[in-house]
C-alpha cells in the first residue's frame, strides 16, 4: 500500500531571478509474514524531499544557481508476534519477540555555483556543503 505526491512550484520575479521550491513525499505500508506462528513484519516509510531554489543572473555574462534540501527518511519496522520474549534453539526455527526498528535519516544541502563566461570560455565555481 504507497500514496505519494510531488509539488513544485516556479516562480519568475524579474528577468534577473527566479526560484522555485519543490516538495515530495512518499508514505508506504507494507506487511509480511516471518514464517512461524502468526509473526508479521510491517515497514512503513514516510520518506521526504524538499528542495528550494534561486536563479540569479547578474549580468550577460555572470550567473548564480543557490539551491538547499532536506532529505528525511523515517523507517519504522514493528515486528508482532504472539509471544513477548524470543525463544531460540539451534533444533528449531526462532520464535521472535516483538522487536522493533526504527531510523529516522535526515540530510541536509547547500549548493551554490556561479557561472562567468568569457568569450568561447566559461569558468565554474561553487561550493557544497551536506549534512
Amino acid at each position: 500500500n504507497e500514496d505519494s505526491w510531488l509539488f513544485r512550484l516556479d516562480h519568475r520575479f524579474n528577468e534577473r531571478n527566479t526560484i522555485y521550491a519543490r516538495a515530495g513525499r512518499d508514505v508506504s505500508f507494507t506487511s509480511a509474514p516471518l514464517g512461524n506462528l502468526l509473526d508479521t513484519q510491517q515497514i512503513i516509510t514516510h520518506p521526504a524531499n524538499y528542495v528550494l531554489a534561486w536563479q540569479h543572473t547578474f549580468s550577460l555574462h555572470v550567473f548564480n544557481d543557490a539551491r538547499f534540501g532536506i532529505n528525511r527518511v523515517p523507517y519504522h519496522n514493528p515486528q508482532a508476534t504472539v509471544f513477548p520474549v524470543e525463544i531460540d534453539t539451534d533444533a528449531f526455527e526462532a520464535l521472535n519477540n516483538s522487536a522493533t526498528d526504527h531510523e529516522i535519516g535526515t540530510t541536509f544541502g547547500y549548493i551554490d555555483n556561479l557561472a562567468i563566461s568569457h568569450g568561447r570560455h566559461t569558468f565554474k565555481t561553487g561550493i557544497e556543503v551536506r549534512r
